[in-house]
């Protein structure tokens, strides 16, 4: 019964009297937020129009990824795929991604194409474009 009365009495004197630690709980919050949303990484994607011919995506207009990894689909309700691209290729004005030859491609003719374009912090995200990309 003591020790319940002593963390009563802890409570009192530390929470509810002075406000030393709900400060410190607050500022704890904010520098932990801070420090999460600063460091926290997030990819830029971007949807591009396409053409699959053989073992390579052709991309209207240059586009330069910043990952070797792009997905494809023809409609985005249905599937999206992830694709390993081995060598991004500017030619005619249009992006060649030229695929790996173990990559089974479903898909022939137009797709669409989303690539990594940059990334950003999260707190770049919140608050100097507020939410978009």
């Amino acid at each position: 019964m003591k020790n319940k009365s002593k963390l009563k009495k802890m409570y009192v004197k530390y929470v509810i009297k002075s406000s030393i630690l709900y400060y410190f709980f607050l500022l704890f919050g904010v520098a932990l937020f801070l420090f999460l949303s600063l460091n926290l990484r997030l990819d830029v994607r971007e949807s591009f129009n396409g053409t699959i011919e053989e073992q390579k995506i052709i991309i209207y207009g240059e586009h330069a990824p910043i990952c070797n990894v792009i997905h494809i689909y023809e409609n985005r309700n249905d599937a999206i795929y992830a694709v390993v691209v081995d060598e991004v290729v500017f030619q005619n004005n249009n992006t060649v991604l030229k695929l790996n030859d173990n990559e089974n491609l479903v898909f022939v003719g137009d797709v669409q194409v989303e690539l990594t374009v940059r990334q950003q912090t999260l707190f770049e995200r919140i608050f100097r474009r507020a939410g978009k990309s």
